[in-house]
């Protein structure tokens, strides 16, 4: 743990378990040493100085207010770099993009957070491009090993055979010829935080040589904030379902869904409809 540039005894008190580095430790730094004066645990000018007028020195403490002691004060700055090292895993996991590309001996794996009202439920929903870069070689996609951390450090590790999509619940292991790719959406494991990365690596072999390859997937930051922000947007009026989202995402923004007709449109498209008539009154 660096914690350079902090007072000695602060630093005998502070837990093994904190991580604080870099611009956070930076930032921190002048919080507490002003923290820790306030409470006079610095040493004083005139005791450096060594002035022998005592008389002098007990009329100014009379006219200055008292410190405050150091137990009234110590528990505030742990507090404070507790909290601090809570934020600095947020951080953390803010420091990834939405977006995230990596080749790995000619397979190529791009992923991106797609826009989705799925992330207001715990479920992050990305986008994931399997591509074969390689003009020679075929691939088959055999598994694939994923890991999702939330804000908190808790991990959701999966492996499974294939790639399991959103629309589809048997796993598939499809053959890629060079130039060919796959793209498909899925959702991460549920999550009880506004954020969360995901990792990991996909398993192929070359099917003329049988060469085993585990093309990684770069870290990608999945972010509820920047969800809901887009998917305001998207929405109308009321409880948006997730169909009406994706049929909104592929028409534009004037889809014609069941989930935004309103009485209004009901007077349209049936004028003699007894239901209307009494919405009405």
């Amino acid at each position: 743990m660096l914690v350079f540039g902090l007072p000695q005894r602060v630093i005998a008190r502070l837990p093994d378990s904190l991580s604080l580095s870099g611009r956070t430790l930076t930032q921190l730094i002048p919080i507490v040493w002003r923290n820790y004066a306030r409470a006079g645990l610095e040493p004083s000018a005139s005791a450096e100085s060594g002035t022998s007028d005592g008389n002098a020195d007990a009329d100014a403490d009379t006219t200055k207010p008292q410190p405050l002691k150091e137990e009234d004060v110590m528990d505030d700055i742990l507090d404070s770099i507790k909290c601090m090292d809570k934020r600095l895993g947020t951080l953390r996991q803010l420091a990834y993009t939405t977006r995230s590309e990596n080749v790995t001996s000619g397979v190529k794996i791009a992923a991106s957070t797609a826009t989705s009202l799925w992330g207001e439920a715990g479920l992050f929903e990305y986008k994931l491009t399997i591509a074969n870069v390689d003009p020679h070689r075929t691939f088959q996609l055999i598994s694939r090993c994923l890991t999702t951390v939330d804000g908190t450090g808790n991990k959701h590790e999966s492996a499974e055979p294939g790639i399991l999509t959103k629309n589809s619940a048997i796993p598939k292991q499809p053959h890629l010829a060079p130039g060919a790719s796959l793209k498909f959406s899925c959702l991460a494991p549920r999550v009880f935080t506004d954020y969360a990365t995901l990792h990991g690596s996909f398993q192929l072999i070359d099917v003329e040589s049988g060469e085993f390859i585990d093309a990684k997937l770069a870290p990608l930051g999945l972010h509820l904030k920047k969800l809901k922000s887009n998917a305001k947007k998207e929405s109308i009026t009321g409880e948006l379902r997730p169909s009406a989202t994706l049929a909104m995402r592929s028409k534009g923004k004037k889809a014609k869904t069941l989930a935004h007709r309103g009485p209004h449109r009901l007077r349209r498209d049936n004028p003699g409809s007894s239901s209307v008539r009494r919405r009405d009154k």
